[in-house]
């Protein structure tokens, strides 16, 4: 019993050894095959629905007119700013003002001919009589002297002068007194709104001005009317 089972064995493993697969050394070896890439797949055009008012949400029909992007806007390029340039302010002209102190002469060639003035004395005054001086003010008196020293005729008037308070503020001489005081208490002629003052001749006149200061001052004399000739300021020292 024991040899039958022992035979049947050794047949099972001779019937097992003949079936097994041995690897053949001269076999060829099978190439392993190249992955190829594949292309993304590409994007198609979102449709636009086209709704004809049909149906609540379009007819079916589709826009697929793809949307055109965007044309870029070139930036401007900056225009430089012209540099302006400096102009150069022009001297004063010494001739078109002459300063002088009280009591000395200033000459000016005005109409074709020379005109020295002189503020020989000023003064102030209270009152005077039958003109009143508006409130707050006084009256100012003022002594000149003109004198034509060229070989034309010139028209010469009160309304040239001004008195020049220590502000800067300018005061026209008083019509009124002008008019009324034609001859003062001192018999001093009052200058007239208009005259003339021929060659080599020379004149006295008083002017009245009304003033609130009377301190630091300066008598203006510019040229009469539209005539050319340089501005004369007497100015106290």
């Amino acid at each position: 019993m024991r040899a039958l089972t022992a035979i049947a064995l050794a047949a099972c493993l001779i019937l097992a050894g003949c079936g097994g697969t041995t690897a053949d050394p001269t076999a060829t070896p099978t190439d392993t095959p190249t992955a190829t890439a594949t292309s993304p797949p590409t994007a198609t055009p979102t449709p636009v629905s086209t709704n004809d008012g049909n149906l609540p949400y379009g007819n079916g029909s589709v826009n697929t007119t793809p949307t055109p992007s965007p044309t870029p806007t070139p930036t401007p390029t900056a225009t430089p700013t012209p540099t302006a340039t400096p102009t150069a302010t022009p001297e004063p002209d010494p001739e078109t003002v002459v300063v002088e102190g009280m009591n000395q002469w200033a000459e000016v060639e005005t109409q074709g001919t020379d005109i020295r003035t002189q503020v020989e004395l000023y003064q102030t005054q209270d009152e005077l009589s039958r003109v009143d001086a508006p409130e707050s003010h006084t009256w100012f008196l003022v002594d000149v002297w003109i004198t034509n020293t060229g070989g034309e005729t010139a028209t010469i008037g009160y309304t040239q002068w001004s008195f020049e308070d220590f502000s800067g503020v300018q005061h026209a001489p008083d019509s009124e007194a002008m008019r009324e005081k034609e001859v003062d208490e001192r018999d001093r002629r009052v200058m007239p709104e208009r005259t003339t003052i021929e060659p080599n001749e020379g004149e006295h006149y008083r002017i009245y001005f009304a003033v609130e200061y009377d301190t630091d001052v300066t008598f203006v004399v510019e040229p009469f009317g539209d005539n050319d000739g340089a501005t004369v300021r007497f100015e106290m020292e």
